[in-house]
């Protein structure tokens, strides 16, 4: 799972053992956080390692694997993020693909995110563009 949302805990009894949790979101801890962050007071780095902690048990209990991923908003992680989805480190879910054109549709699986329904996977709304631009 690529957690991108801080979901993954809540989603750890979906999870099959032996998967596997990169979390660019929520709690960063341990080593990372040290290189990453080296002036960061060192009662929030033992509050963060205690909370990281809870999580590698927790993550532990259901036989899974859980590590944080330190990102950027910029091309290079991006092009990083890209390059696991094509080695087949990393698969998209997509749990719900409408057209463009179908603007009811849109409106419910919004809303259905909104409100925390969405379900697994990602809401995708698909662009075909039929002509050429010139």
């Amino acid at each position: 799972m690529f957690d991108t949302m801080n979901q993954a805990m809540p989603c750890l009894s979906l999870m099959r053992k032996g998967g596997f949790i990169v979390s660019i979101s929520g709690t960063a801890f341990g080593s990372g956080l040290k290189q990453k962050m080296p002036t960061i007071p060192l009662l929030v780095r033992c509050i963060l390692s205690t909370l990281g902690t809870i999580i590698l048990w927790r993550c532990w209990r259901f036989g899974v694997s859980y590590s944080h991923c330190f990102m950027e908003p910029s091309r290079k992680d991006l092009s990083r993020l890209s390059g696991w989805v094509d080695e087949g480190k990393l698969k998209p879910v997509v749990g719900k693909a409408i057209g463009l054109d179908d603007l009811d549709g849109i409106r419910q699986g919004c809303g259905e995110v909104y409100r925390g329904k969405g379900g697994l996977g990602k809401f995708v709304i698909r662009v075909h563009v039929t002509e050429d631009v010139q």
